[in-house]
Parts: structure tokens; sequence; C-alpha cells
């Protein structure tokens, strides 16, 4: 017999096909690991939410958003505590999409509570990030300057311009 797959073996094949572009191979395999015995890490949601972003099933990549979360796998966003304040600075780009995609939602619905929200963000994802609400017609967003250690920066969704983004909204 050989030796047993582990959790660790399944995210180095999936981020190897990720990066070579063979993302439904990495949903494929997500899709295998519970029945394999195996229990998903971080690394495994972050990589599947990544093929399934790629690939435009944003619904499919929020539900293992949402996972991750109630597992909490993502320790920095896991309770969105205050839910004034969302920190991505973990986060990959394609899951800080997955979780402003799924935040923009749930404000649309009136599941996220309208106030003013601090996106926390890496300084290098800023503006990747506030041209990604923009793209998706989220509400006016702007920046926060700071972080004290001039690394981590903010975006900010106003409880205003939420408020106004809601009415124009079409239902």
């Amino acid at each position: 017999q050989g030796s047993a797959l582990t959790i660790d073996d399944v995210n180095i094949a999936m981020s190897a096909w990720v990066k070579s572009g063979q993302y439904e191979k990495a949903i494929e395999v997500f899709a295998t690991i519970e029945s394999r015995n195996l229990q998903a890490n971080q690394t495994t949601y972050e990589t599947a939410i990544d093929a399934l972003d790629r690939t435009g099933f944003y619904g499919e990549a929020e539900v293992l958003l949402v996972q991750a979360r109630e597992r909490r796998l993502f320790p920095r966003f896991s309770s969105w505590a205050a839910e004034s304040q969302v920190d991505l600075r973990s986060c990959s780009a394609p899951v800080a999409r997955t979780a402003i995609r799924h935040m923009v939602g749930e404000i649309k619905v009136g599941s996220f509570p309208i106030c003013d929200i601090t996106i926390i963000v890496n300084k290098n994802m800023k503006n990747t990030l506030r041209n990604f609400i923009v793209s998706i017609q989220g509400p006016e967003v702007s920046f926060l300057e700071g972080g004290g250690n001039g690394r981590a920066i903010g975006l900010e969704l106003t409880r205003q311009s939420i408020l106004s983004w809601r009415a124009n909204e079409p239902n």
C-alpha cells in the first residue's frame, strides 16, 4: 500500500492546476475532498474560490466563502465582528473579490447592516478592489489613508453612499 493522500497533497495539486489554467480540475478535486476523508483548510478553500472566480462561477465561490467563514478558516474576517469593519488583508485577490461581492449582495438585500463600512486591505490591492466595487456597480467607495505601518489601507462605503445606492437600485 502507498502512503495516504493528505490535504497538503491535494492543495499542491489544486494550486498547480489553477496556476496552469486547469481550473475545472481543481474544482473537481475540491468536490471529492470529503469522500476522501480529508478536511479542507484555508489553502484548499482559497484555491477552490480562486478557480471558481476565474471561471465565472461567482455564486459557487460565495457558497465556499460562507462555508469557510463558518469554519473560521479566514481568521481576520470570519466573523465580520463589528460588521462595520471587514479585514481582507490575509486574503488573496480572488477571495477578497468574492468577499466584497458577497457583502455587496448582502447589503443589496438588506442582510448586512447599513452603516459606514471600512474594508481593510493591503496597500497593493486598494486600487484593484476599489475598481472591482465600481465594476460590480456597488455603492460609491472612497479611499481611507493610513494604517499606521503604511502597509494597510482602507476603502470606505459610507452609510449615505449605501442608502443612496440602495435607493437607486432596480428591484
